[in-house]
């Protein structure tokens, strides 16, 4: 008898567990599709990490960190650009391929 009881709850739970669900007054849920392309898009998941993002003809991926500097009055901000590798294009000059690329950081007081 308690064995069928338990057998039976047990039974129940799983399948509330697996049905459907929304708590009351939360919005509407994105249709599918939609949520799955977002899991895949590297440019979102970056964003929501709170990094720059641009996307083609050169995408890149950069972030600034401010730390304190050697003064109470100094200020260090350590920048980090990241370049897609498909992006690139380098040129064979004898046994070694060249890129030549200039990157230009402006940090302005606004």
């Amino acid at each position: 008898m308690i064995r069928r009881t338990f057998v039976g709850f047990g039974l129940s739970v799983a399948c509330i567990a697996c049905g459907t669900w929304q708590r009351v007054g939360a919005p509407n849920t994105p249709q599918p599709g939609v949520a799955v392309t977002q899991l895949f898009d590297a440019a979102t998941i970056y964003d929501r990490m709170g990094l720059f993002v641009t996307a083609a003809p050169l995408p890149t991926i950069s972030t600034v960190r401010f730390l304190a500097g050697p003064t109470p009055d100094s200020t260090l901000a350590v920048f980090a650009l990241s370049l897609a590798n498909h992006s690139l294009s380098f040129r064979r000059d004898g046994n070694e391929f060249i890129a030549e690329y200039h990157v230009e950081v402006a940090f302005r007081t606004d």
